[in-house]
């Protein structure tokens, strides 16, 4: 599992507000803090904090859009700040995990939720992007970790593995059905110790509860 691309953007104006979905990938190595890529910039309002500061995506999964829309997709065309290889985001990452990017150690919050301008920038609808279940993963920084790299950052080329594993297994993949509508799914999302307070607003929203059911 490698670290393909690091991607950085913008925001600008477009026809949907200020965007920086136009991620192009920079050299060298570049320093993570806890809200991002060091240079990248954010304007997508569930994009970005320090819960959802780094948006990954596989080139596996790229390269399947491109033959399905008979289209090249470069890294960053998912707007994603890592371009990772040899990982099955959707079945392989669960939440909670904590996983290693080059010197840095994050945590995997969620999926991302197409918004408008993300599927009119990658060219997808929605019905297929919902049905694909292939959303990309957003990853929190754990920094200050005695054993990791102090101001340590992510390059192009650095391998990627699993440090830790939560013991309640919940996919990218399960947690997707959950963001469409699976309560039960949503419940066990709330067991988790230190999940993102967006997972309490969508059971508010769905099943009308914020805390776990008995």
């Amino acid at each position: 599992m490698k670290v393909v691309s690091v991607n950085i953007g913008t925001a600008v104006p477009s026809d949907f507000g200020l965007s920086a979905l136009d991620k192009r990938p920079v050299q060298g190595r570049h320093p993570v803090t806890e809200f991002g890529i060091e240079g990248d910039e954010q304007a997508d309002n569930d994009h970005g904090g320090v819960y959802y500061p780094v948006y990954a995506y596989a080139r596996e999964d790229l390269d399947r859009w491109g033959r399905e829309l008979d289209r090249r997709y470069e890294n960053g065309s998912f707007g994603e700040n890592v371009t990772l290889s040899g990982v099955d985001i959707a079945l392989n990452m669960l939440l909670g995990q904590f996983w290693r990017l080059g010197e840095v150690r994050f945590e995997v919050m969620g999926p991302r939720i197409p918004s408008p301008a993300f599927l009119t920038t990658v060219g997808v609808g929605l019905e297929a992007f919902l049905d694909a279940a292939r959303p990309g993963v957003y990853l929190r920084p754990i920094l200050g970790h005695p054993a990791d790299v102090a101001h340590g950052g992510v390059e192009a080329g650095d391998d990627v593995e699993i440090l830790w594993t939560p013991q309640e297994h919940i996919t990218i993949g399960e947690s997707w059905t959950a963001c469409l509508g699976d309560a039960e799914t949503l419940r066990r999302i709330l067991e988790l110790p230190g999940h993102s307070p967006a997972w309490d607003a969508l059971a508010e929203h769905t099943i009308g509860a914020a805390t776990p059911q008995p």
